[in-house]
């Protein structure tokens, strides 16, 4: 048994409160049961009982076993000292504040029918890699309900990346420029070299890099310099000496990466990062300001032919690059879900634009949905995955709670377990 059960048992008062009382014999009354507390501290906030004729308000805490008071070291944690009630599946042991006074305590171990436990039991005991725990009863779900699931999750996850946006944004000492910059860079890494962009973002100034946008050689040369990759059979002659050139000018040989930061294992040639580079270049060569590509370009379509405009700028230049490779219609979709929605919204929800957060949403719903073996094991069960919100909304509720298996921190989850009318029969 996991504390997951107990919480949701508490949360959702499923057990017998008949002739309630506490494990030293008083009568209980559970007024409010208080908020469910995910992060550090009691599992449940202002929660209100009546113990004999005294009321308490405070916090309550769960656990398996009464022992697990002091084997977690809460009579030592000062977070702990307004708990009102332990609530514990079994065990007597007694326990107490850091000051020595009693905290009562609520077994539960008599008072759950054993049905409950046994739905839990069926709800996370799917064994399959490639299968969803709570697959056998998805069918009964209305798609509307998967579909709001998947919502919450896309815009959670939307926001969670705006978190690192603005954390990139503080480092760019907040200026909005080198932060769309960096953040730009980043997106170019995609999954394998992500860190490894995003270094060398913070590494190089906009500001430097404007000053050589005088031509599409120049640009690349500037952000090869700086990468440390070795260049001489992605390039021609002329853009490795203006490399050498441009490492002489900006005084590199200590602020330069190191080749090793940059990963090729299991890469496709076309993913190769000297090739994504020259993807970047083409994209910071033709644009006018970063920042506002971020920010302002509305239309999907609109987006695309920036995109479709930098290709042609290294199609304009294939005999400096042999080994030249496009930037994919995937890719693109790629950069605008983990660029341009993350950053706009970041952008909108700093300055309290709702109008640019709006469009963030907006334009993610213009995105087809990604193709993944995650979207491919939430498909068969009738999760409507159509744009890339959805697809994003798969991503983060399988890695954050699928995976994990924290099916009662899920509206599908939950339901299962109450037997709903959301079950539909």
């Amino acid at each position: 048994m996991k504390e997951d059960i107990l919480q949701h048992i508490w949360q959702y008062q499923r057990f017998d409160k008949q002739d309630l009382r506490t494990q030293e014999g008083q009568p209980l009354q559970i007024i409010r049961i208080g908020h469910w507390n995910t992060e550090s501290g009691p599992d449940f906030l202002q929660a209100q009982i009546i113990i004999g004729d005294m009321a308490w308000f405070g916090s309550v805490e769960i656990h398996i076993h009464a022992k697990d008071w002091k084997y977690h070291k809460h009579h030592l944690d000062p977070a702990f000292d307004n708990v009102i009630l332990h609530v514990v599946w079994e065990g007597k042991k007694s326990i107490q504040h850091q000051d020595g006074t009693s905290i009562p305590t609520l077994v539960l171990k008599d008072r759950v029918q054993l049905s409950v436990l046994k739905q839990y039991q069926k709800l996370v005991g799917g064994k399959h890699k490639n299968q969803l725990a709570c697959a056998h009863e998805l069918v009964s779900i209305p798609s509307i309900h998967k579909l709001s699931v998947l919502e919450k999750a896309a815009l959670k996850r939307i926001e969670r990346k705006s978190a690192a946006v603005k954390q990139c944004w503080i480092e760019s000492d907040k200026n909005w420029h080198q932060a769309a910059f960096r953040w730009i860079c980043r997106a170019y890494g995609f999954k394998v070299n992500a860190e490894a962009f995003a270094t060398l973002g913070s590494k190089l100034s906009y500001h430097d890099l404007q000053k050589e946008k005088n031509s599409f050689e120049n640009v690349t040369a500037f952000l090869f310099a700086f990468s440390g990759l070795n260049i001489d059979q992605f390039c021609t002659n002329k853009i490795i000496n203006n490399s050498q050139h441009l490492y002489q000018k900006y005084s590199l040989k200590s602020t330069a990466m190191q080749k090793h930061e940059f990963r090729w294992s299991r890469l496709r040639p076309a993913n190769f990062p000297e090739i994504r580079l020259v993807q970047l270049a083409a994209l910071l060569y033709q644009l006018p300001d970063v920042l506002g590509f971020l920010l302002h370009v509305q239309r999907i379509e609109d987006l695309l032919t920036v995109f479709e405009d930098a290709n042609k700028v290294i199609i304009t230049h294939r005999n400096d690059f042999p080994q030249f490779k496009i930037l994919g219609r995937d890719s693109m979709f790629n950069i605008m879900i983990n660029a341009v929605v993350s950053f706009r919204y970041a952008f909108g929800l700093h300055e309290a634009d709702d109008q640019i957060k709006d469009s963030a949403v907006d334009l993610i719903q213009q995105i087809p949905a990604e193709q993944n073996r995650f979207t491919k094991m939430f498909t068969p069960y009738g999760f409507p995955i159509k744009t890339a919100l959805e697809s994003q909304g798969v991503l983060e509720q399988y890695q954050f709670a699928c995976q994990k298996k924290l099916c009662l921190q899920c509206p599908i989850g939950v339901n299962i377990m109450k037997n709903h009318d959301l079950v539909v029969n």
